[in-house]
């Protein structure tokens, strides 16, 4: 490399965030003294050599950057060791302090795990170093787009939910099932807002970004992270996508009665940066051939009882003493070793692993979990159904569904829901373009829906039902609901377009009077003639029209209803959208 290093290299800002509380500008000395805890670390691998070539201290504007770059040499990974041959690569550590946070950048991603072992052992000149709290990096995702979401259980292990998630999509609080999902815990993701991006893994302490140009910008990058980190410290984390999820920080007193321990799958720790390449072998091995059990157990506290699969025997490899302790909103596990005569090296070899709070998961009866280092309970909040709409109805009657003869549907004297929907909803509310808008009115046995509402680019399949009373003092009511969502659900598979269509063909019933084209009576032929032309790429919506709720009433109900009726529209609304369909209920206002 000719030149200086700190004008040839461009870090992605890719970047491990350690709080230094109180410290002042760290200077020259500090910064190198740092580059060379962390070079030393890297150095003491015995699975590659690796020879320092320059380690810089430079001033950038007027902050001090730190920029350690090596060379690594290892054997491949197809060869054995005696095999001559060696794989040479070049990396890089950046060092950037701005405010109270410093910033570490490691161009061999599987290098950051040095950094949990530095932290937690306190092996940098200042022992106040911490990882930067998980609330502050999760904060740095409100008010975006989540598109990517890594998710952890902490549900113990059962066969019929996976053990993790990985979600994309373009904005994923819109995915998540506030009952399905409550169990998961956010690890990992990515926010967008208009063309800025941040990742975050706020257990790990890690943010990545983007690209930069040189390392002025690199620099200018950090500075804008811990910018924003800081502003937002002071926000609660609460808003949609968080308050689904599982809590991820309480209070480890409210745990007891461990009954189940098991370390993370090695396919998860394997894609992460959890450990060096050296002990992933040793990992798999211990988290294929280990079993453990739960003994003793008082309080958050417990002994595990390790065995171990040694030809075809289980044979018990000692026991560890565990205190589970919370620092920081961090837990440590402090463990007691009493290893099986001839078993010490083993036992110490598994405690490393087992000891490690971000590679194992804890159960307790209390619902509570040890996951990803912290303690973690499964989310008990209850989320209030959202996709309502609520409209005024008089002079309708909320109680009259449909008119005694179909026909009349459109001059219904007694004012109907069925005429409200052709009258007020389908074509003066829902046509807000210039395009051709169809009504259908499919009530009969057999039916898809009551209305099939329908564009050139949407199509919305709605299911009515009376209001069980038109008082205005009626309650938050479950009967209400179940059979038009019973039914809602029972037609989705006919969502397709090709379904639809070969069903009218064979209504014998469909007349004129029951068709209508931009709110006038309309033929049959001319909309099947209609819907012949359409794409299969319609926007599609399912809409239940149950005036028996009074949303500003719902919305301050204590009745035990309530959250009776919330599961059964969220419920309602993931099978629907399960089916590429929005879901919106239009009630009372």
């Amino acid at each position: 490399m000719s030149g200086a290093i700190h004008d040839q290299i461009k870090p992605y800002a890719s970047l491990v965030l350690l709080d230094l509380g109180s410290q002042k500008v760290l200077d020259r000395k500090t910064l190198k003294a740092y580059l060379s805890t962390i070079y030393s670390a890297i150095d003491s691998s015995k699975a590659s050599e690796t020879t320092l070539i320059e380690s810089k201290i430079k001033e950038v504007g007027k902050t001090l950057v730190g920029i350690s770059h090596y060379k690594e040499e290892k054997n491949p990974s197809w060869a054995n060791d005696e095999y001559s041959l060696k794989d040479s690569s070049h990396h890089v550590v950046v060092l950037c302090q701005s405010k109270s946070i410093l910033a570490i950048h490691f161009s061999d991603s599987k290098k950051r795990s040095v950094i949990n072992a530095l932290v937690n052992n306190q092996a940098f000149p200042a022992k106040k170093l911490k990882f930067v709290e998980s609330h502050r990096l999760k904060s740095l995702g409100l008010g975006k787009r989540a598109c990517s979401l890594w998710l952890g259980g902490v549900h113990r292990r059962v066969d019929v939910k996976a053990d993790s998630k990985l979600l994309l999509g373009n904005d994923l609080k819109y995915v998540l099932d506030p009952g399905a999902d409550s169990s998961y815990l956010f690890t990992s993701g990515r926010f967008v807002s208009g063309r800025e991006s941040v990742g975050v893994s706020p257990f790990r302490s890690q943010v990545w970004v983007r690209s930069v140009a040189d390392i002025s910008d690199f620099v200018e990058c950090v500075k804008q992270i811990v910018s924003s980190l800081t502003a937002s410290s002071r926000i609660n984390v609460n808003d949609d996508l968080f308050s689904i999820l599982a809590n991820d920080v309480v209070d480890i007193s409210f745990a007891e009665n461990a009954f189940e321990f098991a370390l993370q799958p090695f396919e998860i720790v394997r894609n992460s940066d959890l450990m060096s390449e050296e002990t992933l072998d040793l990992y798999e091995g211990i988290e294929s051939d280990v079993r453990f059990e739960i003994k003793d157990v008082q309080n958050q506290n417990f002994t595990l009882v390790v065995r171990e699969n040694v030809g075809d025997a289980l044979v018990e490899i000692g026991e560890v003493r565990f205190e589970p302790i919370q620092l920081k909103k961090r837990v440590h596990l402090k463990g007691e070793q009493i290893a099986a005569d001839g078993y010490a090296k083993r036992l110490d070899e598994i405690f490393s692993f087992i000891s490690n709070p971000s590679l194992v998961q804890i159960w307790y009866e209390t619902g509570h979990c040890i996951s990803h280092g912290v303690i973690s309970e499964v989310a008990k909040r209850e989320h209030d159904f959202k996709y309502f709409e609520d409209r005024q109805f008089k002079p309708y009657e909320v109680n009259r569904e449909k008119p005694d003869n179909l026909d009349e549907v459109q001059s219904d004297k007694k004012k109907s829901l069925f005429s409200w929907i052709v009258n007020e909803w389908a074509f003066k509310e829902r046509n807000k373009r210039s395009d051709d808008v169809w009504l259908v009115c499919d009530d009969k046995s057999g039916e898809i829906a009551d209305f099939l509402w329908c564009s050139s680019s949407e199509i919305k399949f709605i299911h009515v039902k009376a209001s069980n009373s038109s008082r205005s003092s009626r309650r938050v009511s479950v009967g209400a609901f179940e059979i038009v969502v019973s039914q809602a659900l029972k037609n989705l598979r006919s969502l397709d377009i090709n379904k639809i269509i070969e069903h009218l063909q064979s209504d014998k019933r469909l007349t004129g009077s029951v068709v209508w084209r931009n709110g006038k009576p309309a033929m049959k032929k001319d909309f099947l003639k209609f819907m012949g032309g359409l794409t299969h790429n319609l926007e599609k919506e399912v809409v239940i029209l149950q005036p028996h709720i009074i949303l500003s009433k719902y919305k301050k109900s204590t009745a035990k209803a309530r959250p009776l009726l919330n599961a059964l529209l969220w419920n309602a609304r993931n099978s629907i959208r399960g089916h590429g369909a929005e879901f919106t209920v239009v009630c009372s206002k």
